[in-house]
């Protein structure tokens, strides 16, 4: 019976995550539409580097309505210039997001500020919109109760210290939370900071993951929701080793609902607010 039941998940899961794919909507819904929210812990709503549903991605404009909009936590992307600046953006390059192009590791933070972001939702109702500092980002979450989820690619020790210490300047290295898809970046980070928050982003996790996270400061679990089923001895084994779990990137209330049955407490998303 538990796997027939399983199974009927898996099959809602997959269409509901091929819906999403498509994008069928990506119109803002309140977490309100969703069980958890009446459950003794409800799940904790996270918005996708920034409001990016109502704004342009990984942008000031989206940090701030991610605030107003009351979600628990702000996940945002952040790279290094080459003089060492870190900023907000996705990709590595410049060429989604702006009318430039060219790798943010080769230009400096002046040189880009020569660009203007021309993509994402809203893009229109804005001009002569920048990447934005990483300290542009802090400015706003200090003032607020907004949880960073700050995710971080590549490793660099040196880059690293600097990240950390500007987290420290602005009074967040308690509430932070640094998140990557490259375990030995976050390995490098543990190594500087021992009690810093940190989650690994996974599409694949496994048991040998868990045994790294649990012995290395409880290194939580953010996973790819339609591969859950996939990962589920070793998505169990995490949370038995009492280590934070998540899901990204959840759309519909309905798959929050689902994912709050495994026993999932944050949910990155685009468009369920808080």
């Amino acid at each position: 019976m538990k796997k027939k039941i399983l199974i009927v998940i898996t099959v809602i899961i997959l269409i509901i995550g091929a819906l999403a794919a498509i994008n069928l909507t990506k119109t803002p819904v309140s977490s309100k539409f969703t069980i958890s929210s009446y459950t003794s812990e409800p799940q904790k709503f996270i918005a996708h580097r920034g409001f990016s549903s109502v704004f342009p991605e990984n942008t000031i404009p989206a940090i701030k309505a991610a605030v107003d909009e009351g979600f628990y936590g702000v996940e945002f992307d952040i790279h290094t210039t080459k003089d060492g600046i870190w900023i907000l953006n996705h990709d590595s390059d410049i060429d989604k997001m702006t009318d430039g192009s060219g790798e943010i590791a080769d230009m400096t933070f002046q040189e880009l500020q020569e660009f203007n972001i021309d993509n994402g939702k809203g893009i229109e109702n804005y001009n002569g919109l920048k990447l934005p500092r990483f300290e542009e980002a802090l400015g706003i979450i200090k003032e607020s109760d907004i949880v960073p989820f700050i995710e971080i690619k590549g490793y660099d020790p040196v880059a690293f210290r600097n990240l950390l210490d500007i987290i420290e300047e602005y009074g967040l290295i308690e509430k932070a939370v640094i998140i990557s898809f490259d375990m030995e970046a976050l390995l490098g980070i543990r190594e500087l900071d021992k009690e810093i928050s940190l989650m690994y982003l996974t599409n694949k996790l496994t048991k040998e993951d868990v045994d790294i996270c649990k012995n290395n400061g409880n290194i939580g679990v953010d996973i790819n929701f339609g591969n859950i089923l996939k990962m589920k001895d070793a998505f169990d084994y995490a949370k038995e080793s009492g280590l934070e779990t998540g899901a990204w990137t959840v759309d519909f209330p309905i798959v929050s609902d689902l994912l709050n049955l495994f026993g999932i407490k944050y949910i990155t998303t685009n468009r369920i607010t808080q």
